[in-house]
């Protein structure tokens, strides 16, 4: 990844639309808030990864009355040229040797992207030196670096064991020599029909099931009509014993004639009897659909009973007929766990090969800082790091700030060049801690290598006539 042109629009300090071209070496410097990091970091995290350490909103230049902001930058990979462009609100154009990549939403965008590029977490990782969003590989603790150096090869080997585990494990299943085999095989004819019975049963366990659902349903609005008049019949009989006892009529207190009450009483009484009827015969009703229930019950237990027998015998024939597959043996199981502990032994020495050359392109990074740098790592992968000074060994936190640095920037790009990466490395005012003679070793290290170097600088040290030097003025607004 070789960036060639940033073209930033309202975007954080940069009121109206910049350009800045983008060499192979290149230093931003300016005064603090004159927008380094924005040119330098910013622009790229946003343009490729969407990523930022603000909210979107803020990313809108504070000295403009606009709402939206963009950048775009053009960069070379793998000898294709790639245009992105990341507006906000949030919109993405790509376009690759100058034809737009036609995709249909902004997440497919940046799959698209991230395919190429990787995430925004690998960028951080191995393409930034900077403290506060970079991250710092021989910070971490032991067992995360080792997993880091060695991820790139290990997860080759694993897919390999993998592969390998499955075979072992189908040939352990298909052993011939540790099963129980039948001398003959049954018909295949025969599975077949257990197999079209067990399916003609679900589907009859199915038509039963939903019979007994609406058997079930009939049964509860039967209950419910059984309850409401059982309910109706003890209200009127409360009413008649009310009635008998009352005298005097409740809202005009005058005395109410016998005659008038039995009248009203019998009324009360024949539609009580009209009831008594109605229920008998809700109840007849209720003994018919609930015997109906009983009887798709039974019919569904049945069916089930059926159903568990064709499936124990289908699953017994299938594994009959499966003795056909029994064709490995005790020495093919054997062979097989060979090869995994082959496999294991060749991946230790394939990684311990590895270390050793990305330790001999680390120290010829830290010669002229007379670092070196040896890596522990036996058989069993236990590893360690040790770093000599004048053959003298000191740990890590012993190192300056600048050492560290220069270290570090030696690890990734080590790491780099073994996953056979170039282009882009930014240093966020990562290199302010050197001194001159080792910021100048620096840029000649990157001058004689495959990548770019964007680095952020307060100062203006005297460098070689062939860094870029970007000065940004003290307001951008």
């Amino acid at each position: 990844m070789l960036i060639k042109e940033i073209e930033v629009e309202n975007f954080n300090n940069f009121k109206d639309c910049n350009h800045f071209k983008i060499s192979k070496l290149n230093i931003i410097k300016g005064n603090n808030g004159s927008g380094k990091s924005t040119i330098g970091l910013d622009s790229i995290l946003f343009a490729i990864y969407g990523y930022t350490d603000k909210t979107i909103s803020e990313l809108v230049c504070r000295f403009s009355n606009k709402k939206s902001c963009r950048v775009k930058i053009t960069l070379d990979y793998k000898n294709k040229e790639y245009i992105i462009e990341r507006k906000y609100p949030t919109s993405i154009n790509i376009w690759l040797n100058k034809q737009e990549v036609q995709l249909d939403t902004n997440a497919l965008k940046q799959k698209y992207l991230n395919d190429i590029f990787k995430d925004v977490d690998y960028f951080r990782k191995f393409r930034m030196l900077d403290v506060k969003q970079g991250i710092n590989i021989l910070e971490q603790g032991k067992v995360s670096l080792k997993k880091t150096l060695l991820s790139f090869h290990e997860s080759m080997f694993n897919n390999i064991r993998k592969r390998l585990q499955d075979k072992k494990r189908e040939r352990e299943i298909y052993n011939k020599d540790t099963a129980r085999i039948l001398p003959h095989y049954p018909s295949e004819r025969r599975y077949d029909i257990i197999a079209e019975g067990l399916s003609n049963s679900m589907v009859e366990s199915t038509k039963i099931q939903t019979e007994k659902q609406d058997i079930h349903k009939e049964l509860i609005n039967s209950n419910s009509k059984l309850a409401t008049i059982k309910n109706q019949i003890h209200n009127l009989e409360k009413q008649i014993y009310n009635l008998k006892k009352l005298n005097n009529c409740p809202t005009c207190l005058q005395n109410v004639p016998k005659e008038h009450k039995e009248k009203i009483i019998l009324e009360w009484q024949d539609h009580i009897k009209s009831l008594s009827n109605t229920l008998e015969a809700i109840k007849k009703e209720y003994e018919d659909i609930t015997e109906q229930h009983t009887l798709y019950q039974k019919q569904l237990e049945i069916v089930s009973r059926k159903q568990m027998m064709l499936h124990y015998l289908k699953t017994r024939l299938e594994n009959r007929l499966n003795q056909k597959d029994y064709r490995f043996s005790n020495k093919d199981v054997l062979i097989i766990s060979e090869s995994i502990k082959e496999l294991d032994k060749f991946c230790s020495y394939y990684i311990t090969e590895w270390i050793k050359g990305l330790e001999t392109i680390i120290n010829s990074i830290t010669s002229k800082l007379s670092l070196e740098i040896h890596f522990d790592l036996d058989i069993k992968n236990n590893f360690d790091i040790k770093i000599f000074k004048k053959n003298i060994e000191y740990s890590y936190k012993d190192l300056s700030d600048g050492q560290k640095l220069i270290l570090t920037t030696a690890f990734q790009i080590a790491l780099l060049i073994q996953q056979n990466e170039d282009g882009l490395i930014v240093a966020d005012e990562g290199f302010s801690s050197l001194d001159d003679n080792n910021l100048k070793h620096i840029f000649n290290l990157f001058e004689d290598l495959p990548f770019q170097l964007i680095c952020i600088l307060h100062r203006s040290p005297e460098l070689q006539d062939s860094i870029h030097i970007i000065e940004l003025g003290n307001n951008n607004g």
